[in-house]
């Protein structure tokens, strides 16, 4: 339960930049990712629904590119935690989202594994979290 509770949320952070997006733009960005990048459609939903892929390039691409346009990435490949955590306290307590902090910094090859590696990295760190809203 609490594993689909966790992917639930990964999933509203892959496709939400906090309140400011509409539903029709969050799917928007996501299929303008899925064009831009060439990954199957299929993938991206088995992520959201069942578990993130371990070793495809193209997710880790497809994340990159909605991290970025949705302000969880900058164009440096640098994670923006601090807009990623400002999504999530929706979720979780602020004090309990410092965590996170650890997830900052990763040195991946490119701008994908960096975007992996946070995902990763936050995904293990809210697993061990309360969720407390809505």
């Amino acid at each position: 339960m609490k594993k689909t509770i966790l992917l639930c949320l990964l999933s509203q952070l892959l496709l939400l930049k906090a309140a400011e997006l509409q539903p029709e733009d969050r799917h928007q960005i996501a299929l303008q990712c899925i064009d831009i990048v060439g990954i199957d459609q299929k993938v991206v939903e088995d992520a959201i629904n069942i578990e993130i892929p371990k070793n495809n390039p193209k997710y880790k691409e497809f994340l990159a590119c909605s991290y970025k346009k949705q302000g969880y990435q900058n164009e440096n490949g640098e994670i923006l935690m601090e807009n990623i955590k400002k999504f999530l306290q929706k979720f979780y307590h602020p004090s309990d989202l410092q965590e996170l902090n650890s997830c900052s910094g990763h040195n991946g090859t490119n701008h994908a594994e960096n975007a992996y590696q946070a995902l990763q990295c936050i995904y293990n760190r809210l697993s061990n979290m309360t969720v407390v809203g809505n």
